[in-house]
């Protein structure tokens, strides 16, 4: 049996709100604006539905028990190479910052892993 190098891919994960902190909905063109800078970065992503139509649920739960809901979108980026590269670690922790801010969020999910295709 051959010896073949596994070809991976590091998988970017972004969980984007689709309301503020204060239950306000997100406007649909800050929305566009965060996809428009994943397609100028990378070329490419793909996310969980329809723009202006988001089907996950996140659940939160703060400090003092209140339970938070928002639908969120989903979105993936996928780089080339096993480990994530600097330029894309540095990309994502300004367009998280980024995100923050457009959003009103104390706080946006990117996390990332590795993914190989199977062939």
């Amino acid at each position: 049996m051959a010896n073949h190098k596994i070809p991976f891919k590091t998988r970017f994960l972004i969980h984007l709100p689709t309301l503020d902190n204060n239950g306000k909905s997100i406007p649909l063109s800050v929305i566009e604006q965060a996809f428009k800078k994943l397609r100028r970065k990378f070329g490419a992503y793909t996310t969980s539905s329809y723009i202006g139509e988001p089907d996950f649920m996140g659940f939160y739960t703060d400090s003092k028990n209140v339970v938070y809901i928002d639908y969120i979108y989903l979105v993936y980026v996928d780089v080339e190479g096993g480990e994530p590269t600097r330029n894309a670690i540095k990309f994502f922790k300004k367009f998280r910052e980024w995100c923050m801010r457009n959003f009103d969020q104390e706080d946006i999910y990117i996390l990332y892993h590795k993914v190989a295709k199977v062939e």
